[in-house]
């Protein structure tokens, strides 16, 4: 005689994550004040993005740039001949998750590994966002993961002294022309160097 068989609750399957809208965000504040004012409800933040994230995002390309790997990372991010200039968002966006999030949000939203030195960076960009009042919750997003130029630049020239912007742009090129991540170590005694030059 068969077994009956045991009643099993219905399985329901997980919520998928919610799918964000993106309106367009305000500008920042035109004269640099700090903390910047909150968002409307209506405009998504980089605090929003974190908390419906779920796991690291698959696959790994953002903006046509391969973050599952730093190596893969910089050949994304390398100029072709005749291709257009590139943003630098690549970089950017990165530390300032990296500063504003939890790890495993950052981690989450951009799972490549850090370089060598990437704390160099995102410790100073996270004590400059505490102390002007940037919070992840008040930078707004204009699409997954992303901020505006405008913001961007408003969050790094507000957060950091004038000699680590002109690093992390140093960075930036290099990694874009082919000369891979130098270090900030290495890129702040060259910018001290030519200085004295």
């Amino acid at each position: 005689m068969p077994m009956p068989r045991p009643e099993q609750a219905p399985t329901t399957a997980p919520a998928p994550a919610a799918r964000l809208q993106y309106p367009p965000p305000p500008a920042p504040p035109a004269d640099n004040s700090v903390p910047p004012p909150p968002l409307p409800q209506h405009v998504q933040s980089l605090a929003t993005q974190a908390a419906v994230a779920r796991g690291p995002t698959q696959p790994a390309v953002w903006f046509g740039h391969d973050f599952s790997d730093w190596q893969r990372l910089l050949q994304s991010v390398q100029q072709q001949p005749g291709q257009q200039q590139i943003t630098s968002s690549w970089l950017f966006m990165p530390l300032i998750a990296d500063a504003l999030l939890p790890t495993h949000s950052a981690q989450a939203a951009f799972p490549f590994q850090r370089p060598p030195d990437w704390n160099q960076l995102t410790g100073p960009l996270r004590t400059g966002c505490t102390t002007h009042g940037i919070t992840a919750e008040r930078v707004p997003l204009d699409g997954p993961w992303h901020t505006t130029a405008t913001w961007q630049e408003y969050v790094l020239n507000t957060a950091l002294s004038l000699e680590l912007i002109e690093t992390l742009a140093a960075l930036a090129a290099s990694c874009q022309s082919g000369g891979g991540w130098v270090g900030v170590q290495a890129t702040l005694a060259a910018q001290q160097e030519a200085m004295m030059a």
